[in-house]
């Protein structure tokens, strides 16, 4: 069942006894309004959700005494469930407090709901009661009020029910913030390894292996296939240090390599007819390297 909770009665009795004792003389004040005021955030569970019934009226604060408001069960509906809606929520009267703005006075108090599940529910009507302290003698506390002779039920005055939906708790900032590192991280540390497995040389196959020169020629002209200029100039270098060109080409090493850093780390995209004469001059001193006798190559 939804558990609905009072304040203590000396609370509200300090204002009450207050209204009373001050209620001397004066004219007819203006009968009392109802204002509800409701939190714009949605409700979350396990979360207080408080709603202000603010009872206000013009003339002096002698004028009216407020009672604590009362909180009507949930109807009935069907068996079951009624009895499931009913304890969705525990409310109880958080607070009460008068304040004065000119000749408006005012008594607010504090309906604090906490909701235990998710869904749509119905806030119960609240009821309001206020007396006239002129009408009624002075008792010493609120609860004496209704006990004396020839008393009635005061006037009140009446907030309809309202929906209330009550929403998942999202998570929290924190989690999206540490998620959205996560990932930058995870996206810079991929970049990071494929960069330098792209940069880094394959193995040297030994020198003087005429299969492995030609493995290595193949996998150069894929990488400019493939628009990979760094790599392209790579293994051009490689199979040009297999084939130790110092004597047989010289300068050609050193200019391959130059042509690598250019293309990869200063930006300078190597044009088609320097790649195709690059790979000329290897493919020529190849064709010199193949014809020349085992036993002078491995020398």
């Amino acid at each position: 069942m939804i558990a609905v909770s009072q304040p203590q009665a000396s609370t509200v009795f300090a204002v009450s006894a207050l209204a009373l004792l001050a209620a001397a003389c004066g004219t007819v004040a203006a009968e009392p309004e109802l204002t509800v005021v409701k939190p714009e955030r949605s409700a979350r569970p396990n979360r207080p959700y408080r709603v202000v019934y603010e009872v206000s009226w013009q003339g002096e604060a002698a004028d009216y005494v407020v009672l604590p408001a009362q909180v009507a069960a949930p109807a009935a509906q069907n068996g079951d469930e009624a009895e499931e809606e009913a304890d969705w929520a525990t409310m109880s009267l958080a607070q009460a407090e008068g304040t004065v703005d000119g000749d408006t006075q005012r008594v607010s108090q504090v309906l604090e709901i906490v909701p235990h599940k998710t869904g749509e529910f119905t806030i119960p009507e609240i009821e309001i009661a206020y007396l006239d302290p002129e009408a009624i003698p002075l008792a010493e506390n609120t609860a004496q009020l209704a006990t004396l002779p020839g008393s009635s039920a005061p006037p009140s005055l009446r907030a309809k029910p309202f929906p209330l939906i009550v929403r998942p708790s999202a998570p929290p900032v924190w989690l999206f913030a540490g998620l959205g590192v996560l990932l930058v991280l995870g996206v810079a540390g991929w970049w990071l390894v494929h960069r330098m497995g792209r940069r880094r040389p394959a193995p040297v196959e030994s020198a003087g292996d005429l299969a492995g020169i030609q493995n290595v020629l193949h996998g150069a002209r894929r990488q400019r296939l493939d628009g990979k200029y760094y790599e392209f100039y790579v293994e051009l270098a490689r199979a040009a240090e297999m084939m130790d060109t110092k004597d047989r080409e010289p300068g050609l090493l050193s200019a391959l390599k130059e042509r690598a850093q250019d293309a990869g780390f200063r930006g300078v995209r190597p044009t088609d007819d320097q790649m195709d004469g690059d790979w000329g001059d290897v493919e020529r001193v190849f064709a010199h390297y193949a014809e020349e006798p085992k036993e002078e190559r491995q020398s």
